[in-house]
């Protein structure tokens, strides 16, 4: 499985529970240095990150997804041809 993680094309966000017994920290690490625009958040928790500390999941998902928005903004808008549209969360039609 590890061969195939350098092949991600897309950035990824990696969380990592700083009191997590099932999986190790080294195991998030290794990810991060195998998938090409990676980045491991650790995060004050246990094994289930998002039940234990689901605000900073929250502000490092919003963070994630802005900033790569932001990115694939910019990157097409510098080539010839439209830009991909960006929706922020005022602009999403509720459910």
């Amino acid at each position: 499985m590890p061969a195939m993680l350098p092949q991600l094309k897309v950035p990824t966000l990696i969380f990592q529970g700083s009191r997590d017994k099932a999986i190790p920290e080294q195991f998030a690490q290794r990810a991060c240095a195998l998938i090409p625009q990676s980045k491991v958040v650790m995060v004050d928790s246990g094994h289930f990150i998002p039940l234990n500390n689901p605000e900073v999941v929250a502000a490092e998902l919003l963070r994630f997804f802005g900033e790569t928005a932001t990115s694939n903004r910019q990157a097409h808008t510098d080539k010839a041809g439209p830009a991909i549209p960006y929706f922020s969360p005022s602009t999403v039609p509720a459910n």
